[in-house]
């Protein structure tokens, strides 16, 4: 599928990963449907393993009830969003 086509170019390029941050690229990778243009969110694809989505708390039900979508991380509406990304990527690139 969509997600052994980008991580299949990450080790190509001998990346450790990739941000996808618009909805149609979210949509691409997992299916997942979303009004996000206005807020926050990032589909963070590392070499192995399912996206793991980064955006407001609210979407979490949804976004993990999308098989494609491995694992997902908070942002409060009073959180730094960027911040947020930062640390979820610290904790998982190496």
């Amino acid at each position: 599928g969509n997600l052994a086509l980008l991580q299949a170019d990450l080790a190509d390029k001998g990346l450790g990963g990739i941000c996808l941050f618009d909805p149609e690229s979210l949509y691409w990778l997992t299916g997942y449907r979303s009004i996000g243009y206005f807020t926050f969110q990032c589909a963070l694809v590392l070499p192995e393993g399912g996206p793991i989505l980064v955006s407001r708390r609210v979407n979490r039900a949804v976004a993990l009830g999308n098989e494609n979508i491995a694992d997902f991380v908070a942002i409060e509406d009073t959180d730094d969003a960027v911040a947020i990304l930062a640390q979820a990527i610290e904790t998982r690139v190496s």
